[in-house]
């Protein structure tokens, strides 16, 4: 049973490293619209510790760093 679900996660993953850059990314900004919008993955905690962390910070900027954190570039 393990061997079948390493490779269920494997072969996926080795065709999406075949992928041409541009395309990966198209795939990963498809991927973080998925997280983000449509199943907030622990969107409730990151404003939480933001808003605590940053208690001078505007709601827009808040969310502001909230989004760029998710994609994984800062800015």
């Amino acid at each position: 049973m393990k061997k079948v679900l390493t490779s269920l996660a494997k072969y996926p993953l080795f065709l999406i490293s075949l992928l041409p850059f541009p395309i990966a990314y198209l795939l990963a900004d498809v991927i973080y619209v998925i997280i983000y919008y449509a199943v907030g993955y622990r969107r409730s905690v990151v404003q939480n510790n933001l808003k605590n962390s940053f208690p001078e910070k505007s709601a827009a900027e808040i969310t502001s760093i909230e989004k760029s954190s998710t994609t994984g570039f800062p800015t």
